[in-house]
């Protein structure tokens, strides 16, 4: 035995919460038990008041080359209670080939401290690619509406998307849609830049609300078409979940969200300037409160948190003129501490977001029970929490190569205070904690087989 752990009770099974002991051997969850063992293990951690809940899945995340390592980010990761995380598929090079994944595949193993995955593309230029990324283990394809880099086109028309969509059904993989019209965002670019509405308070009406309704609605029709399994990524709108609940009963389609879509709404530009530049930008409150219900509704499927590591460089230079600045902000450290924080003021229940964080994505990736579950023959990835534990967020303190995160300051009830990957503790003593780093290297890639 590697690992015993006692006096929780409140470990989340498939049943649900229960006052059980874990027993943890060669990286498994090899049995459930209300007796204490006699024989020897290498470590005993006393669980007494804290929650055992499935490790973390984050399955959006963004590890730049010179702006995060795959050690870094997986720390980062272990320091948030996240056991496995997925790679979206822009980072040098972009994952649109055999070959990228592979040397991808070969850059994260010699770096990870959890498990990874990750997700492919899916555009008019690697069509005759994704049935090869299909059979090395990638069934996710990303697809980006709005014009994104000449190396990673998205579809021009409706015809392309069409096509995209039959070949990843073929492929039988699942379609990650990034859902904002075109059109819509490059005419709001062009008519702010002319009028010179630039500030960073003027960022969200260049990407309006509707620019995401009428995406969703667009893919869904078209994926209806293909008979496309869909997940959108990152919806910032609740009327967009509201339409993507009319066909949930008749349609694979999933729907992700961000903690920044939930805590905030388009009014941290006046406050955050720059640093709050995410695409799709935060919404206005009457959406914010939409995607609230989407959520507790189940409508929403799954919470990551779309993590970017950036230098302060790469956001002040929107300072004076917004489209100067990058998208995204860093979240691995910070999501669950956020989520938990809303647990406590009643806006979600414990269990739902155990749902949303763990359970959903574990089976909606074809991971389902190796990842997601604690129950004997599963792998021991475990986020120990301390429930009622107060912190305040600091990038001072977190191990993401971010130098700025857009929570600074705030105060967080519930955080997670040891993380286990495959029976290998890689974070303890707290949060953040410290990164065990002997273990670089520790996490594995997740073949993902069936979607």
């Amino acid at each position: 035995m590697d690992i015993f752990i006692k006096n929780s009770k409140m470990v989340y099974t498939p049943t649900g919460f229960k006052p059980i002991n874990i027993v943890v051997e060669d990286g498994k969850i090899r049995e459930l038990t209300t007796e204490l063992v006699s024989e020897a293990c290498d470590r005993i951690i006393d669980a007494s008041n804290r929650l055992i809940v499935p490790g973390i899945i984050d399955l959006h995340v963004h590890f730049y080359e010179g702006r995060e390592t795959w050690f870094s980010g997986t720390s980062a990761a272990a320091g948030g209670g996240v056991t496995t995380v997925f790679e979206q598929p822009f980072s040098d090079p972009p994952t649109l080939y055999p070959e990228a994944l592979a040397l991808k595949i070969k850059r994260a193993q010699k770096e990870a401290l959890v498990d990874f995955s990750l997700h492919g593309g899916a555009t008019p230029i690697n069509l005759e690619q994704i049935e090869k990324l299909a059979q090395n283990g990638v069934k996710t394809f990303k697809i980006f509406l709005p014009e994104v880099s000449y190396d990673f086109p998205g579809p021009s028309d409706d015809n392309e998307f069409l096509n995209l969509l039959h070949t990843i059904k073929k492929a039988n993989g699942l379609a990650l849609i990034h859902a904002e019209n075109r059109t819509a965002v490059e005419e709001g670019r062009i008519k702010a830049l002319e009028e010179g509405r630039i500030k960073p308070k003027d960022f969200p009406a260049s990407r309006p609300p509707m620019a995401e309704i009428e995406a969703v609605s667009r893919s869904l029709f078209l994926a209806a078409l293909a008979d496309c399994p869909i997940y959108f990524v990152h919806l910032s709108t609740g009327t967009a979940g509201q339409i993507i609940s009319t066909i949930k009963n008749t349609q694979r389609a999933y729907a992700e969200t961000c903690p920044q879509y939930l805590i905030f709404d388009e009014t941290v530009f006046e406050e955050k300037g720059p640093y709050a530049r995410v695409i799709p930008p935060m919404r206005p409150k009457e959406e914010v409160i939409k995607l609230w219900d989407c959520l507790r509704s189940g409508i929403i499927d799954t919470i990551a948190t779309d993590h970017v590591a950036y230098p302060k460089i790469e956001k002040e230079r929107g300072r004076h003129n917004i489209f100067f600045a990058n998208n995204g902000i860093p979240g691995l450290e910070t999501s669950l501490p956020l989520m938990l924080t809303q647990v406590h003021q009643k806006h979600v229940e414990l269990e739902h977001l155990i749902n949303l964080m763990s359970i959903n994505p574990a089976k909606i990736m074809g991971l389902y029970p190796k990842k997601g579950c604690i129950q004997p023959g599963s792998d021991a990835d475990l986020t120990i929490i301390d429930f009622k534990q107060k912190s305040k967020i600091r990038i001072d303190d977190l191990h993401t190569k971010s130098e700025f995160t857009l929570y600074e300051g705030m105060e967080v009830q519930g955080v997670p205070e040891i993380t286990i990957s495959r029976g290998n503790v890689v974070m303890e003593n707290g949060y953040p904690g410290d990164i065990l780093a002997n273990y670089k290297g520790h996490g594995e890639f997740l073949k993902v087989l069936e979607i």
